[in-house]
């Protein structure tokens, strides 16, 4: 599977709207998400995610939802990461004793006011190649493109606040 992401910088300024600039996208993670995901031709996922500030610079992600597979079955799905703010963006670590890094986010403005970064990670054999996208309407965009010998898929979530009515729009787009 061959995925391509095509980017238009702007400059630093241009991305205020909902999220303050690169260097405020962390502190505006903190709260309540409403969460769509969908997994093309294997599930889709309706929940909620928290973020909630464990310190200066630390958050918690921790999402909770009912994942229902292609074939009807629905079970109740959680997981939650550890964040780390970076100058321009975050780290994205495993929840679990070890600090163990998943992701590392450097953001950068894109046109219409929207933030994005590019994050990849190497679990051999797989590879997890994602794209944060921050959008100046205030939700955020999660996409993960998954390949390795016994997995091929791709993951599209987005997030809006709990209690807008951005979290009523359909689930994200793909691409």
């Amino acid at each position: 599977m061959t995925v391509s992401f095509e980017f238009h910088r702007t400059p630093a300024t241009a991305s205020r709207d909902a999220w303050g600039g690169v260097g405020a996208v962390f502190e505006n993670l903190a709260g309540d998400w409403v969460l769509k995901r969908r997994i093309p031709g294997i599930a889709g996922m309706q929940g909620k995610a928290h973020v909630v500030q464990l310190g200066t610079g630390h958050l918690r992600y921790v999402e909770q939802g009912c994942l229902k597979l292609k074939n009807g079955q629905s079970f109740h799905a959680s997981r939650s990461y550890l964040f780390k703010a970076l100058g321009d963006g975050f780290a994205v670590y495993y929840d679990q004793p070890l600090d163990r890094l998943f992701q590392e986010v450097r953001l950068t403005p894109l046109l219409g006011g929207h933030l994005t970064g590019m994050a990849e990670h190497c679990c051999p054999p797989d590879r997890y190649r994602s794209r944060y996208t921050f959008r100046s309407d205030g939700c955020f965009y999660i996409t993960h493109c998954v390949t390795g010998p016994s997995k091929s898929y791709r993951s599209f979530s987005r997030f809006s606040r709990a209690g807008s009515d951005l979290g009523k729009q359909k689930p994200p787009p793909e691409g």
